[in-house]
């Protein structure tokens, strides 16, 4: 292993890497596991590779549990990806639709208004004339305001309390709802089946899982889940409890806890 991390410290151009690569090697030929060797550059390996890698070294399956841990990294890119590509177009429609907005009341309805004649508007076009005013000579006071207002969502949102309650909104929004818990689950899934076919045990992989999913809300309730399953209880009984978790993954785990085949039954979902 330390031959290897020479040979890729050797390949790879970025600075960077080639001195994790060498801090890498320097500790495997001091003796020490490769898991530990990641472990002491924590900053830079997740976790839950290192405990993938960890479990691999007890049952001799390094080089299995090298190429699983790259699949699971691959797919959560490309989920990822997906999903940034579906939040990418309305995010653009919504920036180009208040860009209109802001264009129409700051210089469209003021120039009609010139030329039509301020004493001739009633009605509507009096209050779009208010908004359009408004807009011109508290422009500065407003751009102020949004960007507190802004500044001031940052700083909550980095609250544990806050970010729960906002990850739990974001479960009961319609249609994006569903999608989020669609992500969620296949998060969950993904991770669980590539931590236990590497060798680590269920309720090892469900407290590697939470950090995973990508929800504080999901995550918080999963105490009580691995507080369950350590008890005793199956992990397809005690799943359908998690909001935020599709109820329908019940059954692949069932079958997967019936048939010994856990791992491959959530990958497979």
């Amino acid at each position: 292993m330390a031959e290897t991390m020479y040979a890729l410290e050797g390949e790879n151009k970025n600075a960077k890497l080639k001195e994790i690569f060498q801090k890498t090697g320097n500790y495997v030929r001091e003796g020490v596991l490769f898991s530990d060797a990641l472990k002491h550059q924590k900053e830079v390996f997740p976790p839950l590779l290192i405990n993938m890698l960890s479990a691999s070294e007890d049952t001799g399956n390094m080089g299995s549990a090298l190429m699983r841990a790259a699949e699971y990294y691959e797919k959560q890119y490309r989920l990822q990806s997906k999903v940034r590509s579906a939040m990418a177009y309305p995010i653009f429609l919504l920036t180009v639709s208040l860009t209109i907005m802001m264009g129409i009341f700051t210089f469209v309805i003021p120039y009609f208004a010139k030329v039509i004649g301020e004493e001739s508007l009633t009605g509507l076009t009096l209050v779009f004339m208010a908004i359009s005013k408004g807009l011109r000579e508290n422009f500065l006071y407003i751009l102020i305001g949004v960007l507190i207002f802004l500044a001031l969502i940052s700083y909550l949102i980095k609250k544990p309390e806050v970010r729960q309650w906002m990850d739990r909104i974001l479960l009961r929004v319609p249609k994006i709802g569903p999608l989020f818990e669609t992500i969620y689950t296949a998060r969950f899934a993904q991770t669980m089946a590539y931590l236990y076919l590497s060798g680590v045990s269920v309720v090892d992989a469900l407290h590697n899982s939470i950090n995973a999913i990508g929800n504080t809300y999901i995550a918080s309730q999963f105490d009580g889940l691995i507080r369950e399953v350590r008890s005793g209880k199956m992990l397809s009984d005690a799943i359908v409890k998690i909001d935020g978790i599709q109820n329908s993954l019940k059954w692949p785990i069932k079958i997967g806890e019936e048939s010994g085949e856990l791992g491959h039954m959530l990958l497979s979902t």
